[in-house]
């Protein structure tokens, strides 16, 4: 297989996988809300400022009430919470909840775990059981993987097991 097919194998893998979960509201799939939830993911990994409304609002240049309707969506879902900045009263801060790092790792770890199952990258010993660490545990176990379809679950848990 060349490395275009193999890219558009794991394209479509994840494309799949996304909308089976989106319609259980185990992820959320549109470009907006995906951007804000792996930016506000990102930043808190690295230890950065968080992100803050009007930033989401530029960046995806969209108008602030409706960046503010994304984030209040991603609130309910429980992906996010707001909290009012430190050093100024008047800013709010977006912040990651548990369940959104917890569902990136999942899915990031599975797409990774993927491509090292198709040789489209190649993962060394030490970072594949960092990965699967990052999952939660058994794959039945990981909040994201609950959602899944069986046919699935099966697929990624052939990828775990691959020697």
């Amino acid at each position: 297989m060349d490395l275009l097919t193999k890219l558009v194998s794991v394209q479509t893998m994840e494309l799949l996988m996304l909308k089976d979960l989106a319609h259980k509201n185990a992820v959320v799939s549109d470009p907006d809300s995906r951007f804000i939830t792996l930016e506000i993911y990102r930043r808190h990994r690295l230890g950065l400022k968080p992100l803050a409304p009007g930033v989401v609002s530029k960046n995806l240049n969209i108008s602030l009430p409706t960046a503010i309707k994304l984030i209040n969506n991603l609130i309910v879902l429980g992906f996010i919470i707001k909290r009012t900045n430190k050093v100024d009263k008047r800013s709010t801060d977006l912040i990651a909840t548990n369940t959104l790092i917890v569902r990136i790792e999942d899915y990031l770890s599975t797409m990774l775990i993927g491509m090292n199952a198709i040789k489209l990258m190649r993962l060394t010993a030490t970072e594949k059981d960092e990965l699967k660490s990052m999952m939660s545990g058994e794959p039945n176990s990981a909040p994201l993987f609950k959602a899944l379809s069986s046919k699935y679950l099966a697929n990624l848990t052939a990828l775990w097991d691959e020697k």
